[in-house]
């Protein structure tokens, strides 16, 4: 496809425009999942008996939750799946290579995540109160994280050598490496929020450029 052809930049709004809402939407749920005192109460408890306690309590909330992050976290697996694979289709050489490959990476980190929170949904309230994660949590939820950090951190470096700003490309790798620090999923929608606002008003007509479209300058 000839990306300077305005006719052809124009039919992939409506698809940049999708990807930009579901970074969107998956950000904002997530924090509705977790700003809330079942959540508070949950991650603020003084000790495991009051985590417990606070678990018993609350045991169907905190499961569906935890099944809502799990599905927000999916929804960005896809969107750096659709995000990656729009770079890739616009870029020659290693760059789309790299970006195909790392698309593939966020998808699988999401499933990963999706099937780690719905295991809550199998475990008794001690076992969710433990504050030592479970084998099976840590069989998916480290590759997870670590599928989340480095795709954003690749991606935004792409956006740096590329057409996308560069303080968005700055804010992907500075999230990608901040969960890390306390390994605080809330860095990773912290940085598909940025992008989503960004796209949502940058991605309508007549406010695009062949190099918007693609995402990364041709090599």
């Amino acid at each position: 496809m000839n990306t300077r052809n305005g006719s052809d930049t124009d039919s992939e709004l409506p698809r940049l425009r999708g990807i930009s809402w579901l970074f969107f939407a998956a950000a904002v749920l997530f924090f509705a999942a977790i700003f809330n005192p079942v959540i508070f109460g949950y991650f603020d408890a003084a000790s495991e008996s009051d985590r417990l306690s606070h678990v018993e309590e609350n045991l169907t909330a905190i499961r569906l939750i935890f099944a809502g992050m799990g599905l927000t976290e999916l929804a960005l697996g896809v969107a750096l799946w659709l995000w990656g694979k729009q770079v890739a289709d616009h870029t020659p050489g290693t760059r789309g290579g790299v970006a195909r490959a790392f698309a593939v990476v966020g998808l699988v980190a999401g499933a990963l995540s999706m099937i780690g929170r719905l295991s809550a949904w199998f475990e008794d309230p001690q076992g969710l109160a433990s504050d030592d994660p479970g084998l099976f949590e840590l069989l998916v939820g480290v590759p997870a994280w670590i599928g989340f950090s480095v795709a954003l951190i690749v991606f935004g470096v792409l956006m740096i050598r590329g057409s996308m700003p560069m303080w968005l490309g700055v804010a992907w790798i500075v999230c990608g490496v901040l969960f890390w620090g306390g390994l605080i999923p809330f860095w990773f929608f912290l940085a598909a929020f940025a992008f989503g606002i960004r796209g949502i008003v940058r991605f309508r007509p007549g406010k695009t450029t062949a190099e918007q479209v693609s995402g990364v300058r041709p090599v």
